[in-house]
């Protein structure tokens, strides 16, 4: 099929821009908002935007081997088609993985307060979840840190230090606003619990 080559290379154009307008959205949008519940003496803090990194980069490796089976069984028209096909399938292939490995390093996270003082950290990539119960007095600080997004625009983040030196970010965004609110809801909601604790 002498049509292969400029198909296969399509599709994978296609699935490259389609992604990059997602990864713009993921830090631009409603992705990137913390959800707040149970606010007073108890609090939950959800931050999605890594699992939305997480699924597109799994959506671009299931692309890569949709890809790659179209390939494997309809074969290109000729030597030189099939040697080109098969690197730009590689080099979207590494690309893809790369981009699933990293992914997963940015766990999505529950930062739950109970009504009862205890904390629950959550962390969940593709592969695996984890909880912990974490004491209030435990978390010695959370705190705002700003860089910049892959077009050069601030971003925000709420991390939360633990006493063991690991940190989680509970909230992310382009709002500084945002992030300083739940900063500040989360820090009121710890205070109250280790007050709590300590009576």
């Amino acid at each position: 099929d002498a049509t292969l080559r400029p198909r296969a290379v399509q599709f994978i154009l296609m699935i490259k821009i389609y992604g990059d307008r997602l990864s713009r959205q993921e830090t631009g949008g409603v992705f990137t908002r913390a959800m707040a519940q149970n606010e007073g003496p108890g609090m939950k803090i959800e931050n999605r935007t890594p699992r939305f990194g997480q699924a597109l980069s799994a959506l671009r490796v299931v692309s890569w081997l949709i890809a790659v089976a179209v390939v494997w069984l309809r074969g290109a028209p000729n030597e030189a088609a099939t040697h080109w096909t098969w690197l730009l399938l590689a080099a979207f292939g590494i690309g893809a993985l790369a981009a699933l490995v990293h992914a997963n390093r940015r766990p999505a996270v529950i930062f739950d307060i109970g009504r009862n003082g205890d904390v629950v950290l959550t962390e969940a990539t593709l592969l695996r979840r984890r909880s912990q119960r974490i004491r209030p007095e435990e978390v010695v600080d959370i705190a705002g840190a700003e860089n910049e997004d892959q077009d050069g625009d601030p971003y925000f983040r709420a991390v939360v230090t633990f006493m063991d030196g690991g940190q989680s970010v509970i909230a992310e965004g382009h709002r500084r606003d945002e992030i300083e609110q739940t900063i500040a809801r989360v820090s009121d909601a710890l205070r109250t619990a280790r007050d709590g604790a300590a009576g």
